[in-house]
């Protein structure tokens, strides 16, 4: 604890506690000395103040949201306020320092940068709900601010459909890391109340794809795997028909995983044809879960019904994926359902 000279009464240190200078001995409390901030931060700058160095605060140019030299009101991210003592301000001071935060704090950083703030905020927004992680966030932020820059910034119509395109982008690039189709990511923009669809990321892929000089990683089946294998076995109808078959429920999920890339890795890419890869990987579980029960002599745990049901896609198309690519790689007697 820092020590600010010595106590006229009994000589012993005078420290900083609770906001004020009081004697570590005899707790005198020293009259006309500044009153501190019990907030560590504060605590740091004042030290650093009164001891004659120079004390700069900034939170930096951050990629996902727009940013600028300066400090907040508090914590960026807090609405509550507290004075020199901890205490909690009273009501009318809290809706001022709100107001004065929010409204003239906000308009300053983002003044003539309102749409890129906006965009940025979505862009935040859908990456929490899609589970994505810091890093493809911030790679859309990248491809995001690098499209915009001064020399490409004309040429961008939709600022919305420009930041999907690029978070589609940053998904592909991350492969299995962030397995979203895009038909889900158009779908969480839209949940938002935003205008983005498949076909116009679609048709905006390839003008992004010239200007950034980047190649998109096309999607394979197997990168799904992982993703449907975790929502298919928390299904409860799933669970009881597994605890039916005597088998633990982590195991019979690893052992299905396995076989789904021994069959995926047996079709090579001119045998897969173009087929949807979302839609493969489904039927390739399904393939799988049909090849263990025929080895185990049990009853399969999967139907086409359950499956489609707990993955989203189409029975019809689970099952004709199923029998013109799959069954005959599998060796499998029949395609009657269980």
């Amino acid at each position: 604890m820092r020590t600010n000279g010595k106590c006229k009464e009994c000589q012993g240190d005078i420290v900083a506690e609770n906001g004020e200078y009081v004697c570590s001995k005899c707790g005198l409390v020293v009259s006309g000395e500044l009153v501190q901030s019990t907030f560590p931060i504060a605590s740091y700058l004042v030290d650093n103040l009164s001891s004659g160095e120079k004390a700069h605060s900034s939170l930096g140019k951050r990629l996902h949201i727009v940013d600028s030299l300066g400090s907040y009101i508090d914590y960026h991210n807090k609405g509550y306020f507290y004075d020199s003592q901890g205490e909690p301000l009273p009501y009318r001071k809290q809706a001022l320092f709100r107001r004065l935060k929010y409204n003239y704090d906000l308009k300053s950083r983002t003044d003539k940068r309102e749409t890129d703030y906006n965009a940025l905020r979505v862009l935040n927004r859908v990456s929490v709900l899609l589970r994505l992680s810091e890093s493809v966030r911030n790679r859309a932020a990248y491809y995001y601010r690098k499209i915009t820059s001064s020399k490409l910034c004309a040429e961008v119509s939709n600022r919305l459909i420009t930041v999907a395109t690029c978070l589609f982008v940053a998904i592909r690039e991350f492969k299995e890391c962030a397995p979203v189709t895009i038909q889900e990511l158009a779908d969480v923009f839209r949940s938002l109340g935003h205008r983005v669809s498949v076909r116009g990321i679609v048709r905006e892929l390839p003008r992004l794809q010239g200007k950034l000089d980047i190649n998109v990683h096309v999607r394979r089946s197997e990168e799904y795997l992982n993703r449907l294998l975790s929502s298919v076995i928390i299904q409860p109808e799933i669970q009881c028909r597994v605890s039916e078959s005597e088998i633990n429920a982590e195991e019979y999920k690893c052992t299905i995983l396995s076989i789904a890339l021994s069959i995926l890795k047996e079709l090579d890419l001119p045998t897969r044809g173009g087929r949807n890869p979302f839609i493969l990987a489904v039927s390739s579980i399904y393939a799988a879960d049909r090849k263990l029960s025929e080895s185990r002599g049990k009853k399969p745990v999967l139907t086409q019904r359950i499956l489609a049901k707990a993955t989203g896609t189409a029975e019809y198309s689970l099952r004709d994926h199923f029998c013109s690519l799959l069954k005959k790689h599998c060796n499998l007697a029949s395609e009657k359902e269980c």
